[in-house]
Order: C-alpha cells, then sequence, then structure tokens
C-alpha cells in the first residue's frame, strides 16, 4: 500500500491540504496519488485565487505557480521504501485511467 505527503523542502514541514493548507511537522497523508493530485489542483486554482471582472460580471481563476520546493513524498508501507516526486510534475501529469 502506498501513501502521500506533501513537503515543502524549504521549512522540512508538510501540508494538510486543502486550499489554503497549513504545514505542521506531521500534515496530512492521503491514499491515492489522484487524491494527492486534486488537492495541489485545489490549492493552485481555489476560489480564493479568482478575480472578479466588473464589465463582464463574471469571475475567472488565476492559477498559482506549484512553488518547487514542493514535493509529493510517497511511502510504500510494504516494503518501506520512500519515492520523492515534484509536486508541479505530479499536477501536470495526466490522471490514470
Amino acid at each position: 500500500m502506498k501513501v502521500y505527503k506533501i513537503c515543502d523542502e524549504k521549512t522540512g514541514l508538510f501540508s494538510t491540504g486543502g486550499a489554503n493548507p497549513k504545514w505542521t511537522k506531521v500534515g496530512k497523508i492521503w491514499q491515492c496519488e489522484g487524491h494527492v493530485k486534486s488537492s495541489i489542483t485545489n490549492w493552485a486554482t481555489c476560489y480564493g485565487n479568482q478575480l472578479y471582472n466588473q464589465k463582464t460580471k463574471q469571475w475567472y481563476g488565476v492559477n498559482k505557480k506549484i512553488p518547487k520546493s514542493w514535493k509529493v513524498i510517497c511511502f510504500d508501507l510494504n516494503t518501506a521504501i520512500q519515492e520523492t516526486l515534484s509536486a508541479e510534475a505530479l499536477h501536470k501529469r495526466p490522471a490514470k485511467k
């Protein structure tokens, strides 16, 4: 079984997930790659990052750039092997079918 955590290498802290994550010593564990990818996407495109166009009366998103210091750490609980991925690369990777 694999589990995932988002780590900020600059601080050594882990994300609690969501649109406005806190960074703690423990953080959150996701049980599948799709869920951690969704959390990163949520942060990058959440409503808090949208702007309102007065002329068209519509909201439009502002995608935040995912920091290079964010890494997704994959722990294989069966073998105790740890793998590290770039959060930005995981965010851009196509979804599994």
